[in-house]
């Protein structure tokens, strides 16, 4: 995965959280960019897909709402995300993110991932 980002295992308290992910300040995701984000079940090598979120879906929204978890499952979000500077001939950059994700009475409600 290009430019990855280190992120530590998210534990969350509820069974249907949310994920934001938030871009610096000034960018946007860029219309034409391989964006996707990707929710497995399990570990690998026998993770199964759960939910998928490709460009169009990121482009009207970057919270994504995660149903149906379960304690004592091992999850994992791993996702690229493609960004510009909102002017004119302006830079853009890749992120990409992996990490897992429990359900934990001692977590939050909403995971935040910062691409700053």
């Amino acid at each position: 995965l290009p430019n990855t980002l280190e992120l530590p295992e998210a534990k969350v308290n509820r069974t249907n959280p949310e994920i934001r992910i938030l871009l610096p300040e000034g960018y946007r995701l860029n219309a034409e960019g391989p964006s996707f984000a990707r929710f497995f079940e399990g570990s690998p090598p026998k993770e199964k897909l759960k939910q998928e979120w490709k460009r169009e879906a990121l482009a009207k929204s970057t919270t994504l709402a995660l149903a149906d978890l379960k304690e004592d499952t091992d999850y994992l979000l791993q996702g690229t995300f493609y960004f510009c500077l909102e002017a004119k001939n302006a830079v853009c950059k890749i992120a990409s993110v992996s990490f897992p994700v429990r359900v934990d009475s001692g977590g939050t409600e909403k995971i935040e991932v910062n691409l700053k």
